[in-house]
Protein backbone atom coordinates (compact mmCIF):
# COMPACT_ATOMS: atom_id res chain seq x y z
CA UNK A 1 0.00 0.00 0.00
CA UNK A 2 1.19 2.97 -0.84
CA UNK A 3 0.87 6.32 1.60
CA UNK A 4 0.16 9.47 0.93
CA UNK A 5 2.41 11.50 2.86
CA UNK A 6 1.28 15.33 2.58
CA UNK A 7 3.39 17.80 5.15
CA UNK A 8 1.44 20.52 6.94
CA UNK A 9 4.26 22.39 7.90
CA UNK A 10 2.97 25.78 6.86
CA UNK A 11 -0.53 24.89 8.23
CA UNK A 12 0.56 23.93 11.55
CA UNK A 13 3.23 27.08 12.18
CA UNK A 14 -0.27 29.36 11.15
CA UNK A 15 -1.55 27.59 14.24
CA UNK A 16 1.49 27.73 16.49
CA UNK A 17 1.47 31.85 15.72
CA UNK A 18 -2.17 32.36 17.65
CA UNK A 19 -0.67 31.80 20.77
CA UNK A 20 1.50 35.18 20.37
CA UNK A 21 -1.52 36.76 18.12
CA UNK A 22 -4.57 36.23 19.32
CA UNK A 23 -3.60 36.52 23.27
CA UNK A 24 -6.12 37.84 26.12
CA UNK A 25 -6.48 41.11 27.69
CA UNK A 26 -4.54 40.27 30.74
CA UNK A 27 -1.54 42.10 31.20
CA UNK A 28 0.46 39.05 31.95
CA UNK A 29 -0.60 37.81 28.75
CA UNK A 30 0.21 41.28 26.32
CA UNK A 31 3.28 41.60 27.94
CA UNK A 32 4.53 38.02 27.87
CA UNK A 33 2.95 36.21 25.10
CA UNK A 34 4.43 38.27 22.20
CA UNK A 35 5.88 37.52 18.76
CA UNK A 36 9.14 39.13 20.29
CA UNK A 37 9.35 36.58 23.57
CA UNK A 38 7.79 33.59 21.57
CA UNK A 39 10.53 33.52 19.35
CA UNK A 40 10.78 29.53 18.62
CA UNK A 41 13.57 29.66 21.29
CA UNK A 42 14.31 26.77 23.75
CA UNK A 43 14.08 29.66 26.37
CA UNK A 44 10.76 30.62 25.30
CA UNK A 45 9.08 27.56 26.26
CA UNK A 46 9.07 29.07 29.78
CA UNK A 47 6.55 31.44 29.02
CA UNK A 48 4.55 28.67 27.57
CA UNK A 49 4.94 26.93 31.49
CA UNK A 50 4.51 29.51 33.12
CA UNK A 51 1.32 30.46 31.26
CA UNK A 52 -0.13 27.09 31.99
CA UNK A 53 0.58 27.28 35.37
CA UNK A 54 -1.22 30.85 35.66
CA UNK A 55 -4.35 29.45 33.46
CA UNK A 56 -4.24 25.66 34.59
CA UNK A 57 -6.82 25.86 37.69
CA UNK A 58 -9.15 28.05 35.80
CA UNK A 59 -12.42 27.33 33.53
CA UNK A 60 -10.19 28.81 30.90
CA UNK A 61 -8.39 25.39 30.21
CA UNK A 62 -11.78 23.93 30.62
CA UNK A 63 -13.94 25.57 28.36
CA UNK A 64 -10.68 26.08 25.82
CA UNK A 65 -8.90 22.92 25.86
CA UNK A 66 -8.32 21.41 22.79
CA UNK A 67 -7.99 24.82 21.00
CA UNK A 68 -5.40 25.42 24.16
CA UNK A 69 -3.31 22.10 23.22
CA UNK A 70 -3.68 22.45 19.81
CA UNK A 71 -1.96 26.34 19.95
CA UNK A 72 0.77 25.41 22.48
CA UNK A 73 1.21 21.90 21.15
CA UNK A 74 2.28 23.34 17.86
CA UNK A 75 4.13 25.92 19.28
CA UNK A 76 6.66 23.18 21.70
CA UNK A 77 6.18 21.22 18.45
CA UNK A 78 7.92 23.86 15.88
CA UNK A 79 10.20 24.49 18.71
CA UNK A 80 11.19 20.27 18.41
CA UNK A 81 10.99 20.30 14.79
CA UNK A 82 13.16 23.14 14.34
CA UNK A 83 15.96 21.69 16.45
CA UNK A 84 15.74 18.21 14.45
CA UNK A 85 16.05 19.76 11.13
CA UNK A 86 14.69 19.07 7.89
CA UNK A 87 13.80 15.62 8.15
CA UNK A 88 10.82 15.88 10.43
CA UNK A 89 7.69 17.03 9.41
CA UNK A 90 4.23 17.76 9.88
CA UNK A 91 1.55 15.55 8.88
CA UNK A 92 -2.00 14.57 9.39
CA UNK A 93 -2.10 12.43 12.47
CA UNK A 94 -4.46 9.69 10.24
CA UNK A 95 -1.61 9.64 7.35
CA UNK A 96 0.63 8.20 9.49
CA UNK A 97 -1.46 6.50 11.90
CA UNK A 98 -0.39 2.99 11.25
CA UNK A 99 3.21 3.90 11.18
CA UNK A 100 3.13 5.51 14.74
CA UNK A 101 3.93 2.52 17.51
CA UNK A 102 2.90 3.75 21.22
CA UNK A 103 3.57 2.03 24.06
CA UNK A 104 0.48 3.99 25.97
CA UNK A 105 -3.01 3.50 24.22
CA UNK A 106 -4.29 7.09 22.93
CA UNK A 107 -7.16 8.68 22.93
CA UNK A 108 -9.85 10.32 20.69
CA UNK A 109 -8.53 13.30 20.99
CA UNK A 110 -5.27 12.80 19.23
CA UNK A 111 -7.09 11.55 15.87
CA UNK A 112 -8.10 15.26 15.26
CA UNK A 113 -4.57 16.33 15.50
CA UNK A 114 -1.05 16.71 13.82
CA UNK A 115 1.81 14.77 14.37
CA UNK A 116 5.46 14.99 13.78
CA UNK A 117 7.17 12.39 11.75
CA UNK A 118 10.48 11.22 10.16
CA UNK A 119 9.94 8.84 7.28
CA UNK A 120 13.72 8.51 7.26
CA UNK A 121 13.45 7.69 10.98
CA UNK A 122 10.11 6.46 11.23
CA UNK A 123 9.73 8.31 14.28
CA UNK A 124 6.45 10.06 15.33
CA UNK A 125 6.56 12.60 18.32
CA UNK A 126 3.25 13.74 19.51
CA UNK A 127 3.31 17.61 20.71
CA UNK A 128 -0.35 18.28 20.49
CA UNK A 129 -0.75 14.99 22.38
CA UNK A 130 1.37 15.22 24.92
CA UNK A 131 0.13 19.50 25.40
CA UNK A 132 -3.58 17.98 26.21
CA UNK A 133 -2.08 15.90 28.47
CA UNK A 134 -0.23 17.99 30.20
CA UNK A 135 -2.86 20.25 30.72
CA UNK A 136 -5.40 17.20 31.79
CA UNK A 137 -2.71 16.74 34.79
CA UNK A 138 -2.35 13.15 32.59
CA UNK A 139 1.42 14.11 31.56
CA UNK A 140 4.99 12.32 33.38
CA UNK A 141 6.60 15.54 32.42
CA UNK A 142 6.93 18.01 35.05
CA UNK A 143 6.57 20.72 32.34
CA UNK A 144 6.54 21.66 28.69
CA UNK A 145 10.30 22.24 28.77
CA UNK A 146 11.19 18.77 29.84
CA UNK A 147 8.98 17.34 27.22
CA UNK A 148 10.73 19.25 24.78
CA UNK A 149 14.20 18.67 25.64
CA UNK A 150 13.44 14.88 25.85
CA UNK A 151 11.71 14.81 22.39
CA UNK A 152 14.85 16.78 20.83
CA UNK A 153 17.73 14.79 23.00
CA UNK A 154 16.13 11.04 21.87
CA UNK A 155 15.16 12.05 18.23
CA UNK A 156 18.61 13.33 17.16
Amino acid sequence: MILFFQRENTLVKGLSELTFKDVSDDPWDKNNLTKTKLNYSLESIGLIDEYIIRIKETVLVEQYLNTLASRIGAYIGEIIRRNLKNDYNWYNFFTVERLIKSTEPLNDYIHIQQVIYSKKHKKSILPMYETYNFLTGNSRYLSLKNYVEEMIRSNI
